[in-house]
């Protein structure tokens, strides 16, 4: 770990003023984590439409079937998101006793607007609710509103940064936060990407006596080299392009050099500079020279 020291044998700086500015670039070489505050809170969904249940019911003294369902006019939501029947709750008995048409229907009314557990979860009775029993057995058919609890998340973030690497965890959530590792500031300024572009006149030139060879400030890990190919005096977007990536070292490609045709490059490495020729033709290798021919490196 760096630290800008404070070193004035003479007294000619004050040194809170110089612990006041110094200390900010001090922070740079401290490691530092996002950190964040999620909080979680459950609001209530119910379903667009209807889902078929089954219940199954019982046999009364004089075998007329029945059922008997728990409502209540609100729900509750738990911290961790399970959904229950308030206090309070009422029973509801259906029975098929009774034989008319509108039994059905007033039973349903009742319960309308009103929430039902029903086999450990929680249902809606919609305007559209319905019911029905079977005639052969003792199942009841209802079609309701499903509802659950919809996860919401806000929060807020914020960066703190400590000289101890195992200050905070590099990810998850500890002690109510969540954490993501950055690294440093000063050595992750060091290692940002490098690009580098420029343009060359080919020469004419090819073959292994007569190799192209570019140097960059630094060592590319992945370059190319491109020039648009033209058809009576008319560009054709298919480019003219060799690209190759540096983990494979020295080797000889195939590379597509115009309009339905490949050319063999043989390519050499050697620090910031790269090398190719083609036996074929200066136009094979990238060199003609009536062509311009642009190249870009990433490092």
């Amino acid at each position: 770990m760096i630290d800008l020291l404070f070193n004035d044998p003479e007294g000619l700086v004050s040194r809170a003023a110089f612990n006041e500015r110094f200390g900010i670039l001090n922070q740079l070489y401290r490691y530092w984590w996002k950190r964040s505050v999620v909080s979680v809170k459950y609001i209530e969904n119910i379903s667009d439409s209807n889902v078929q249940i089954t219940v199954a019911g019982q046999n009364d003294d004089e075998g007329n079937k029945f059922i008997y369902i728990t409502y209540n006019n609100s729900i509750v939501i738990s911290s961790s998101g399970i959904v229950s029947l308030a206090a309070g709750s009422g029973t509801k008995r259906f029975s098929s006793y009774f034989s008319d048409s509108d039994y059905f229907p007033k039973s349903l009314s009742e319960l309308k607007g009103k929430y039902a557990s029903i086999q450990g979860s929680i249902y809606y009775f919609a305007d559209d609710a319905t019911c029905s029993v079977s005639d052969k057995t003792l199942d009841w058919y209802f079609g309701l509103r499903t509802v659950t609890a919809q996860k919401v998340e806000s929060g807020y973030s914020d960066y703190i940064f400590s000289t101890d690497r195992d200050a905070y965890p590099d990810s998850g959530i500890q002690n109510g936060y969540e954490y993501h590792y950055l690294g440093i500031p000063f050595e992750n300024a060091r290692e940002v990407p490098k690009i580098e572009v420029g343009s060359y006149l080919g020469t004419g030139t090819f073959g292994s006596t007569s190799p192209n060879t570019l140097t960059f400030s630094f060592t590319p890990i992945i370059w190319g080299v491109f020039r648009r190919v033209s058809t009576g005096g008319v560009d054709n977007p298919v480019p003219n392009i060799m690209l190759w990536d540096n983990n494979y070292q020295n080797m000889n490609v195939s590379v597509f050099t115009g309009v339905d045709s490949t050319t063999t490059h043989y390519i050499t490495i050697n620090g910031n500079s790269v090398s190719w020729y083609a036996s074929t033709s200066s136009d094979g290798q990238l060199n003609s020279n009536i062509y311009t021919y642009h190249y870009f490196a990433i490092g």
